[in-house]
């Protein structure tokens, strides 16, 4: 399913205007920032192993990172109007995106792995006492 990565991991829950809702997922705290917030960010994704269509390989509308953040209905109707783009890579290879831009990946049906060292740049300072986890 086709969505956007639309939150961060920071050392502790805050109140903050414009900035929710709140999770925790992996015993650290989540929080869908203000939009400026995520127009700063870049992601890097290397790969350690080879992926195409059949090894389950990232898909992704290019520009919609640019339409904001969605709500589902608007993400069902811009999926209706283009399709995915797989991006195939080599080990070793880096896909440069930004979270927001809409993605999917399914499982691999050929190969037992698909490892991906994920990386998110900004350069957005947090307010004390928050900090990037």
């Amino acid at each position: 399913m086709l969505h956007q990565d639309k939150t961060v991991a920071l050392n502790k829950k805050a109140e903050l205007i414009g900035w929710g809702p709140w999770t925790i997922k992996d015993d650290v705290w989540h929080v869908q920032p203000p939009q400026a917030v995520l127009n700063r960010m870049l992601t890097l994704r290397l790969h350690l192993d080879p992926a195409d269509e059949e090894s389950g390989c990232l898909k992704v509308l290019p520009g919609t990172d640019r339409l904001g953040i969605l709500q589902q209905a608007a993400i069902d109707g811009v999926v209706r109007s283009c399709a995915a783009l797989p991006c195939i890579v080599a080990a070793g290879d880096v896909v440069v995106m930004r979270p927001r831009v809409l993605q999917s990946s399914a499982k691999s049906i050929r190969q037992p792995h698909r490892r991906v060292v994920h990386l998110e740049f900004i350069d957005y300072e947090l307010p004390p006492p928050l900090h990037w986890a």
